[in-house]
């Protein structure tokens, strides 16, 4: 009688660690995505905070420079040409004749700036302010390549070329206006579009992190998939917002009626339609 209330217990007890395995493994289940996300989220978290301190470094620029944005042009001797879509960086550590930081070799751009604001930032959190250049999941940096990232690339972030020169009062609406988005790989003081588009005849070229910027390949690496399944964008009001690669479209339209460049897709899914203004 001992005996078979042993084996009963026995049972029991196996029983329990049967049903206590099978619930640990349904639980694992359903926090993997959740733990994959939190893994994820402090590269996240800092690429956002990046980018909406860019974007405050940029509102206090145009509020010190009477309304326009900052400019984007090659040296070519002691003359300033013009704009173009990449003005290389100096190596870090650097000095010009007068013991000030050499931060840009090829004339005035974006970054240099901005330098400033997110300088005075860095200073106040005690936070050195090239953490701010790089998103922490885009890691590659290729060193060679003409018109490509090189060894003094260090910006994972880019400027819309659309704006260059621009006064701030040209947007119809700044809230779908693309200003500043990430870069899954190291760049010098780069713009993206790498052209401007005034008119129905310019589509823009490069304007989403997709796999058509593969037009510059190898020089350019690119994954529209930096943050899981996607990346973000900053407006030209300033906020950051996430979107999935389906939003990026490798084809942007115009619109006749708004007379502007966006990113929407009538087709496929999601349907997208002028959720990103490229231009104005």
């Amino acid at each position: 009688m001992i005996t078979r209330k042993v084996a009963a217990l026995r049972r029991i007890a196996l029983l329990d660690l049967v049903v206590a395995v099978l619930v640990a493994l349904l639980v694992a289940l359903a926090l993997a995505p959740a733990l994959a996300r939190l893994q994820r989220s402090s590269g996240e978290a800092q690429c956002q905070s990046n980018l909406r301190r860019w974007s405050q470094a940029m509102a206090l620029y145009v509020a010190d420079n009477h309304g326009w944005y900052p400019t984007n042009r090659v040296a070519s001797g002691t003359i300033v040409g013009a704009v173009t879509n990449k003005v290389s960086l100096t190596p870090d550590g650097q000095t010009d004749a007068d013991g000030n930081p050499k931060r840009f070799a090829s004339g005035p751009n974006w970054v240099e700036a901005l330098y400033p604001y997110l300088w005075s930032a860095a200073t106040k959190t005690g936070v050195d302010w090239k953490s701010f250049r790089v998103c922490p999941k885009a890691t590659t940096r290729t060193t060679s390549g003409a018109g490509g990232p090189s060894s003094t690339s260090y910006m994972t972030y880019v400027f819309n070329i659309n704006l260059v020169e621009q006064p701030s009062s040209l947007a119809q609406a700044p809230n779908t206006l693309m200003m500043l988005r990430e870069l899954d790989c190291h760049v010098n003081s780069i713009l993206r579009p790498i052209n401007m588009s005034p008119d129905p005849s310019s589509p823009p070229i490069c304007a989403f992190l997709t796999n058509y910027d593969s037009i510059l390949a190898p020089v350019v690496p690119t994954t529209g998939k930096i943050h899981d399944a996607g990346s973000y964008i900053a407006f030209a009001d300033g906020h950051v917002r996430y979107f999935t690669i389906d939003y990026y479209s490798k084809h942007p339209e115009y619109d006749a009626v708004d007379q502007r460049w966006y990113n929407y897709l009538t087709t496929g899914s999601p349907a997208v339609y002028k959720t990103i203004a490229i231009t104005p």
